[in-house]
C-alpha cells in the first residue's frame, strides 16, 4: 500500500508502527532502512519506491535542513512517476534534553497517523 522510508530510531518506531497498521487496520507497509545516510544511496533509494504510489519519510531530526528534505528532494528529481510524499519530522527546535523529546521527535503513535493519513488520501 505504501513505502516507509526511515533510519535509525526512527526505523525502530516505524518497525513498531507497521505491525499497528498491518494488524489493526489491514495497512501492507514496505519498510526500507536506510542504514546509510551519508552519501544517501539514490540509486538504491528510487529502486527502493519505485511501483508506489505513496511514500512516507519518518526522520527523527529536525524539519528545516533535515535528511527528509534531501530525500524528498531526490524524488521530485528522479522519480518517472511522482508518488505521492509525506514526512513526518522532529519539531524545530532546540536539543531536545530530559524527557522533552516526547514532546518534539516522532513516535510510534505518529507514524501510524500519518502513514494511515497517506493511505487514504486520493
Amino acid at each position: 500500500d505504501l513505502v516507509v522510508l526511515s533510519y535509525g530510531n526512527g526505523y525502530y518506531l516505524s518497525r513498531q508502527a507497521e505491525k499497528i497498521l498491518r494488524e489493526q487496520h489491514g495497512v501492507k507497509v514496505k519498510l526500507v532502512d536506510l542504514r546509510w545516510v551519508a552519501p544517501l544511496h539514490v540509486d538504491q533509494l528510487l529502486k527502493a519506491v519505485d511501483g508506489y504510489k505513496k511514500v512516507l519519510i519518518v526522520d527523527e531530526c529536525r524539519k528545516t535542513g533535515s535528511l527528509s528534505e534531501e530525500i524528498t528532494t531526490h524524488l521530485v528529481e528522479h522519480c518517472k512517476k511522482l508518488p505521492q510524499i509525506k514526512r513526518i519530522t522532529g519539531k524545530d527546535s532546540f536539543i531536545t534534553t530530559g524527557t522533552s523529546w516526547q514532546y518534539l521527535l516522532p513516535s510510534t503513535d505518529d507514524v501510524v497517523a500519518a502513514a494511515l493519513a497517506l493511505h487514504k488520501s486520493k
